[in-house]
């Protein structure tokens, strides 16, 4: 994956949270469990965690201490939050339509392969979006 996302421009790619001092405006997390709370670890002032999936299946505990701090409040947004976003998603699409950012599609079938194309998304089988058609 890491390969895939320097083909597409990406200047620096992580693969452990770990391994980097960085803080983070944005976080766009698929893989949810554990890796939320190093993310919120390294998320700046003001920055947003985007939950858009919930590949690892695991459960996400924060230490207490981690949700308490001093100035512009960080927040955590879910997939389907009604909720106003910020300039970084209006950034990102923009760079979508620019050309300059892809989302790859993995896997596109029928809506009636749900089950598979879940399955296939927990198992990690699916590299990219997940595009089902409604006939």
């Amino acid at each position: 994956m890491a390969t895939g996302l320097r083909e597409l421009g990406a200047d620096k790619v992580l693969t452990d949270l770990a391994e980097t001092g960085d803080r983070f405006d944005l976080v766009l997390d698929t893989v949810g469990g554990p890796l939320v709370a190093q993310a919120w670890s390294a998320l700046a002032e003001g920055g947003t965690i985007h939950l858009v999936g919930y590949s690892s299946g695991q459960e996400t505990t924060f230490p207490a201490e981690a949700l308490f701090g001093f100035g512009e409040p960080r927040s955590i947004a879910t997939y389907g939050d009604m909720t106003p976003t910020g300039g970084e998603l209006t950034d990102l699409l923009g760079l979508m339509a620019a050309g300059r950012l892809s989302a790859p599609v993995g896997l596109r079938g029928d809506w009636q392969g749900v089950d598979d194309a879940v399955q296939a998304l927990f198992a990690r089988k699916v590299h990219g979006k997940v595009v089902l058609d409604v006939t």
